[in-house]
């Protein structure tokens, strides 16, 4: 399932389309509130910034989710305001590098994006959720 967000620059707003690797919602024993989250596999090829926004990067990922934060779009597409979106990615200098990046462009949002690293060989659709990030 795909989306539009809005993408504002210093000279125009830009229409982006957005669309998550996966959608979950974890339920705890005994808690009718979900933890959900928005997941974006990371691969480690896309750049983290671009020169242009037409361009794919983690950067314009980034700016997609904060206005469907803001906006509440979450909440029309999924049924849910309360999420967050994890990213998994192939190393930890990558992870690294994801996290300083958001922090610079997004200090208002700290909790919206987690961060986890993810090598277990297996192919492509391996993933471990982590304890590191909430999920049990």
């Amino acid at each position: 399932m795909s989306w539009g967000t809005r993408i504002y620059t210093e000279y125009e707003t830009l229409s982006v389309g957005l669309k998550p690797d996966g959608v979950l919602s974890i339920y705890e024993k005994g808690d009718s509130n979900p933890r959900n989250y928005l997941l974006e596999i990371d691969r480690g090829t896309m750049p983290l910034r671009s020169k242009h926004f037409n361009r794919s990067s983690i950067l314009k990922k980034y700016h997609s989710y904060a206005d469907t934060h803001i906006r509440g779009l979450a909440k029309e597409k999924f049924g849910f305001s309360n999420f967050r979106v994890l990213f998994v990615t192939n190393s930890q200098t990558r992870e690294e590098n994801m996290q300083e990046l958001w922090a610079q462009e997004f200090a208002r949002l700290p909790r919206l994006c987690l961060f986890e690293v993810c090598n277990k060989k297996g192919g492509d659709r391996a993933l471990l959720l982590p304890q590191k990030a909430g999920l049990r």
